[in-house]
């Protein structure tokens, strides 16, 4: 089980603040040590107990609610996707900018603008057709653009993988997020965890056929997830420039 990038935005003050410092110390620790190619996974024995909690999560709870929530009309599971889609937008600006990729900030502020106005709270998807491209970065990729090192790969419960160079970015990210603002001290809370509970069922629901096919063709499905995962962010922090040829659409993988 894997939680999606947007899942990981949507975490309480508490929560946060906690993570982060948590984060921070591990990140001194072992994050500015760069990870090579060799994929390196020192706490594999733990990764892949982890990697199991998880899998027995998922088959009891998520998989199921994502399988009922799959019956739902396409436009509504496409409304939802949108407004998910939209609320990440300030992040990926922020990123953006901190990366110095002026062109597509501008770009990503726009369609949150066109979005969140004429889309309807972001509803309807009007800057795509617009020809307004969607983007995504995240702090752990501006860790990465400006050489900081992943460290050793990290598998944990419900967070999915990650390294602490990206379990850093989450909780940076999940500050930046609006809906870490949102509503008054007596509700924030409960906006939170509404938007994470759907934003987790709905990813999971996108990825029911790509994770079943993987888990089904996989000889060892956690070192498959590893590769994908590892692959994926290194191809994401260089923008798609990468050697990797031929990396299967995971990003639904990649945000669980």
């Amino acid at each position: 089980m894997y939680i999606d990038h947007r899942f990981r935005f949507y975490i309480g003050n508490s929560m946060s603040a906690k993570i982060f410092h948590m984060l921070a110390f591990i990140f001194l620790l072992t994050g500015c040590a760069s990870t090579s190619a060799d994929q390196s996974d020192p706490f594999e024995s733990f990764n892949r107990s982890m990697f199991a909690v998880n899998q027995g999560l998922d088959k009891v709870v998520l998989k199921p609610t994502a399988q009922v929530y799959s019956v739902l009309p396409q436009p509504i599971k496409m409304g939802v996707g949108n407004v998910l889609s939209n609320l990440s937008l300030p992040v990926t600006f922020f990123n953006e900018t901190m990366q110095g990729e002026a062109s597509s900030a501008g770009s990503t502020l726009l369609r949150f603008s066109i979005n969140s106005t004429v889309g309807l709270a972001g509803i309807f998807d009007v800057a795509t057709g617009l020809g307004i491209k969607h983007s995504r970065e995240d702090f752990g990729q501006t860790l990465g653009v400006y050489g900081v090192g992943s460290g050793p790969y990290i598998f944990l419960p419900i967070l999915g993988p990650g390294n602490p160079r990206d379990l850093l970015g989450r909780a940076g990210d999940a500050v930046i997020n609006p809906v870490y603002w949102a509503g008054s001290n007596d509700d924030e809370d409960d906006i939170r965890l509404g938007v994470t509970l759907i934003s987790g069922i709905h990813a999971r629901e996108n990825a029911l056929e790509l994770l079943e096919e993987l888990e089904n063709t996989s000889v060892d499905y956690y070192a498959t997830v590893r590769s994908l995962y590892i692959q994926n962010r290194e191809s994401e922090i260089k923008n798609g420039t990468t050697d990797i040829d031929a990396l299967p659409e995971i990003d639904d993988l990649d945000d669980f």
